[in-house]
């Protein structure tokens, strides 16, 4: 777990433990964490002017960040987001996108079952399946097939890139929905949001903390996967790298703004988009 940090920070961690992933120098790895300040993050070729009135963010001091996934923007606030970075023989991942969201999923869904929910993926869903895969600005309006729903209402969000055999993941689950606060910064807004959108706590009908739901999503993700994990800190390489690139990358206009290359720095041309959520 690498705790709670601000929103250029978690991004470059995220891409410094994918790139250093890339090149061999370490073992597949699950990362938990948190945003503070709460903060927006928009997708990887979404235009910031379009959804979010920057002058109203400026004036409160409320960041946003560009993330190298796509989908929608996604407010960050009291929650668990969670990371990982492996490859595809690791899930027994092959090249369908769906499958593959699937079996990566599988230790959220188990995570939810232990709480005493029934989760389920929109695309199993035997009802409400209008709608499905259809874009939208702000990731909690849109429901694409592999979204995670708890009374058939969406709990969080996930979004996959890969880079040659690589597979990069993150997610979140909010144990409390803001969408008031949020949205005193959006320029627009769709009708019937929070009727679409649950948040943990919503659901179990308690609050629950960072801490329990890390815990039960950590053994969870083990007993899915057959597999001990090895709490360790960033590497020596990888504190560098998120270093270089929070200040060269995530915490500048050139990315987060006026963004023209998709994929700058990442090196695009070798990724290819997944199902977004």
């Amino acid at each position: 777990m690498t705790g709670f940090n601000d929103a250029s920070t978690n991004m470059a961690i995220d891409e410094a433990i994918l790139k250093i992933y890339a090149q061999g120098a370490v073992v597949p790895t699950l990362r938990i964490y948190a945003w503070q300040p709460w903060a927006f993050s928009i997708g990887c070729f979404q235009d910031p002017e379009r959804e979010l009135d920057l002058d109203e963010c400026r004036q409160f001091s409320v960041e946003f960040v560009r993330r190298m996934t796509g989908g929608g923007l996604v407010f960050h606030s009291r929650e668990l987001t969670y990371s990982i970075v492996c490859s595809r023989q690791h899930f027994r991942c092959g090249s369908l996108i769906e499958s593959s969201f699937k079996r990566i999923c599988a230790f959220i869904i188990k995570t939810y079952q232990s709480l005493g929910l029934e989760p389920g993926f929109a695309v199993d869903q035997k009802r409400n399946k209008k709608g499905l895969g259809r874009k939208t600005a702000i990731c909690f309006s849109g429901r694409e097939k592999c979204d995670i729903l708890v009374n058939n209402r969406k709990i969080g969000g996930n979004a996959q890139r890969r880079f040659r055999n690589v597979i990069f993941q993150h997610g979140f689950i909010p144990l409390e929905l803001n969408l008031d606060f949020a949205a005193w910064f959006l320029k627009g807004r769709e009708a019937g949001l929070k009727n679409n959108v649950i948040s943990l706590s919503q659901a179990l009908g308690r609050s629950i903390g960072f801490d329990e739901l890390a815990f039960k999503l950590i053994d969870s993700f083990k007993k899915v996967n057959s597999l001990e994990l090895v709490e360790t800190d960033l590497s020596d390489e990888e504190k560098k790298l998120a270093e270089y690139l929070k200040k060269e990358k995530y915490s500048s206009p050139d990315w987060n703004i006026f963004r023209q290359n998709p994929g700058k720095g990442i090196n695009a041309n070798c990724f290819e988009e997944a199902s977004l959520a």
